[in-house]
Parts: C-alpha cells; structure tokens; sequence
C-alpha cells in the first residue's frame, strides 16, 4: 500500500544546528566494537520517502572528511538493494536534507548548495531518469529544509532565512514554478501535505533575548496558512523536528523537551516530545523515554491511525538509535538492530503496515560519520547496506 502521508522532516537538533544554529555532533562512541559496521562510504541521510515497496529515494550529505566540506548524497531503493546514485548536484558543497516520492518517475529533493562560500537554496527534480535542479523563489539567503508533495502540480517546500532568526518561507511548486506561498515566524524544518487544502508546517521558535524554545505549528487550508497553538511541557526548551499527517485528518509531531547541557557538554534531562491533532487541538501525548539524561525524536510517519512510527536518538555520550511506535492507544519502544558506534534516526518513512524505512547516521570510534538505513519488514527492524553504483 502507498502512503502519501509520509513525513519530510529535516530531522534532529544535530541536523538543525548543522543548518541554521551552529553545528553540533554525537560523541564518539566509547566501544566500537559494539554493534555493526555499514561499509565505507562516509557521510549521512537526512530524509527519505517511498512510493511503493519497490521504489524509494534517501538523501543526505557525503565526504571523506564529513561533516566538513560536504556533497549531497542520492541513494535508491529498486526492490532489492540500496545503491549509491551517481547525481550531478551544483556548488563546491551541498547537502540534501528532504525528499519526498510522488511516483517512480516523480520526486522533490531539498537542501542547499555552495556555488562558493555562501550558501543557497537547493530543489532538485526526479523525472524517472535524471535528478535536475530547478530555480527556487524568496532570495539567495533562503535555505530549503523540508519538501512533501501531494501530485506533480501540487508541491510545497519550507526553508530558513541565514541573514535573520526566526524567519521562515513557504513554497509552493504548482507544475511550472517554485513561487513563494507565505512566511513564518520560527524555524520551520518539517512539513506533510496530504490534499490541496490540509498541509502541516512544524519546528521552533527561539526567543532572542531568553533563547527559549517553543513549538511551533501552522496549517494550510486550501486559503491561507494558520498559526495553532500547540504544548509547551518545559518552561524553556521545547522543539519540534517532524510531522506527519493522514487523510482522515489526523496528525502527529515530534521532537524534545526539557534538558540543559552539563560542563561536559552532555544533555540531560531531555525527554520526547509528542503531540496529536484530533482535527480541533494540538495535545501531548506520553511516550517512551529509556534513557535517564537525554532522549529526542527527530522524524515521524504514519500509516493509519493506529499505525505511527517515530524514530530519533537515545543516550549522552554514546548514543543510540530510538525507535517508538503507536497502536492506537499507546507509544512503545521498539528494538532495532544496532549500528557500529554512537547512532542516530533522522527520518522514517511508511511504504505500508510491513515495510518502512529508517534514514541516520552512526560514528565510529575514528570519528568518521557513516549514513545508516534500517528496514522494518513487519516483523522486526535491521540495519541494510548500501551498494556502490
């Protein structure tokens, strides 16, 4: 079963730092032993999307020395293996950090690219043989953090402003051009569009005296983009990083609340962040935290509504994978098969009740970033190579 209601987001804090605060890095992992190795190619994902079990696209960023000096990353899904695929992507360095698959032949690509020393806004267009960068509208100092479309004439993007805090833009492909379609007050870095007139925006507002973070939702009716209130559990640190929406009208978001950064510049006290829209009011939902310093979820999608998948990271110092799922009543914690290393999800996506795909990266003991897929086969998740061209 196709599920157009995947989620784009642009993932964890790690990654937002990397956009538009400051870049910030898991810690080397104490035992690189544990775990399994994933090959050599270096590098992350960002984001991924499906439109069938046989056809799915991850993005990200590659390089031997990554995070410095990155390239964006294309990797397919063909039904039997994930491959590397060889995409001409413009600047000196780029990055990809969304993608959302309409069809095999129809598929969006984001982030941004450096013809030198600044950086620009990135869309980049599948037509079934070729990915080909398009023009993008609202200003050379907009980068592109999410993509999710609904058909070939029915697209929408939201990007950050490098040159001013909390100021982000929303776009809106509608066959022939990328044209502005409205601005925001936050750092929006997330996005689901299920029709013409239900479309979701999530991320974070950071107060510039006090540096204190909200979470911040807005939704498309067809007409015009709408501000709603959403929870705010912690009285100054409350982030968005995904979101996703069904047909029926439900929607889900995710991300962190709570947490301080100790002197050893370790998290804790950082808890997940859910919340459920029941078609009226956004409200908080528990969810599963293992770890007693820091626990954050970066990515979300969903199939039914009884059917909800949210991955991001668990742990201070070395840190895990986090997966959790949603049965109609309640949030688990489900297993996964462990990389090598400290790891972390970015983003998941639903192709159907048994088959999603989970995107990251993990660090191994040399402090090289290597991307990461995991696969969810109905029965339980595993780690899955990526193949040379």
């Amino acid at each position: 079963m196709h599920v157009r209601a995947r989620a784009s987001a642009l993932g964890t804090s790690i990654l937002v730092g990397a956009l538009v605060l400051g870049a910030a890095t898991l810690q080397p992992p104490a035992d690189a032993s544990a775990g399994h190795a994933l090959g050599t190619l270096r590098g992350a994902l960002y984001g991924v999307s499906g439109s069938s079990e046989s056809d799915a696209w991850a993005v990200g960023g590659r390089g031997t020395n990554y995070p410095l000096k990155p390239t964006g990353l294309f990797v397919h899904w063909d039904g039997s293996a994930w491959r590397a695929a060889s995409v001409t992507v413009p600047g000196k360095q780029s990055s990809l950090l969304s993608v959302s698959t309409i069809d095999a032949n129809d598929a969006w690509a984001v982030g941004w690219f450096a013809p030198r020393e600044t950086r620009r806004s990135l869309a980049m267009h599948w037509d079934g043989t070729t990915w080909t960068k398009t023009p993008v509208a609202g200003g050379k100092d907009l980068l592109l953090s999410a993509v999710s479309g609904i058909a070939s004439d029915d697209v929408w993007a939201v990007g950050v402003r490098s040159s001013e805090p909390n100021a982000s833009v929303v776009l809106h492909w509608d066959g022939m051009s990328w044209q502005t379609a409205g601005n925001a007050d936050g750092y929006l870095v997330s996005l689901s569009a299920v029709a013409s007139n239900d479309v979701w925006a999530g991320g974070f507002h950071i107060d510039q005296k006090s540096q204190a973070r909200s979470t911040v939702l807005q939704h498309w009716d067809g007409h015009s983009w709408n501000v709603t209130s959403s929870p705010n559990p912690d009285p100054k640190h409350n982030s968005l990083y995904g979101v996703t929406a069904l047909p029926s009208g439900d929607a889900w978001a995710v991300g962190a609340f709570g947490g301080r950064e100790s002197k050893m510049r370790t998290h804790r006290d950082e808890r997940t962040l859910v919340l459920q829209w029941d078609g009226t009011h956004w409200t908080r939902v528990k969810s599963v935290n293992p770890d007693p310093a820091e626990n954050q979820l970066s990515g979300v999608a969903a199939s039914s509504a009884s059917d909800v998948l949210a991955v991001g990271h668990r742990g201070s110092g070395q840190q895990a994978n986090l997966i959790e799922h949603w049965d109609g009543a309640h949030w688990t914690a489900v297993a996964s098969e462990a990389p090598l290393g400290s790891s972390a999800l970015l983003s998941v996506a639903l192709t159907g009740s048994e088959n999603a795909w989970a995107v990251g990266f993990h660090l191994t003991g040399l402090a090289r970033y290597k991307p990461s897929i995991e696969h969810w086969d109905g029965q339980s998740w595993s780690l899955t190579r990526i193949r040379s061209q």
